[in-house]
């Protein structure tokens, strides 16, 4: 009976972990797409393999760095980041991109708008505002920081993956 007891309880536990790790999972995808649905880049998306960003704006120049590279493209004013670490979820995919083209939006947000009117409009959108830094957002382990202070000089979004985020490169 005890026995019987013990093992009921250890696959409900494997099921409650389990369950949860998918949440987990789910919430990510799910703040991923709802980023890249208001995400209007040239065509790029955060959580792009390099290879399609290669692809489509060519190679750029190539910047090392610890824990990845980096890929920047001054004629678009744009720079992107790809992590070589294995355990991260966006694995060799875009997790950082740095906006500086006035072309590119993130929810409608474009460099050079007002700085209060663009963080008025964050704070309409699924996101939060984050303890570290009134100028940035969270929404799942991503976020948002307008740089600048009355304009927008300069979107950044990055992905902050949490089995990870102890690491130090």
């Amino acid at each position: 009976m005890k026995k019987n007891l013990l093992i009921s309880l250890a696959v409900v536990i494997v099921l409650i972990v389990s369950f949860g790790l998918i949440f987990l999972s789910l919430r990510t995808t799910l703040a991923l797409n709802y980023l890249n649905d208001h995400l209007d880049a040239g065509g790029l998306r955060m959580g792009m393999p390099e290879r399609e960003v290669v692809k489509l704006i060519g190679n750029g120049i190539y910047m090392p760095g610890f824990g990845g590279y980096a890929r920047e493209y001054p004629d678009l004013g744009v720079m992107v980041s790809f992590p070589t670490d294995s355990d991260n979820d966006l694995h060799e995919c875009i997790s950082h991109m740095q906006i500086e083209n006035p072309q590119y939006s993130i929810f409608g947000i474009r460099v050079g708008d007002d700085k209060a009117e663009a963080v008025s409009i964050l704070r309409t959108k699924r996101v939060r505002p984050s303890d570290e830094s009134p100028d940035t957002f969270k929404i799942g382990e991503f976020s948002i920081k307008l740089s600048g202070q009355d304009k927008v000089d300069t979107i950044l979004i990055w992905f902050d993956d949490r089995d990870i985020r102890d690491r130090h490169y």
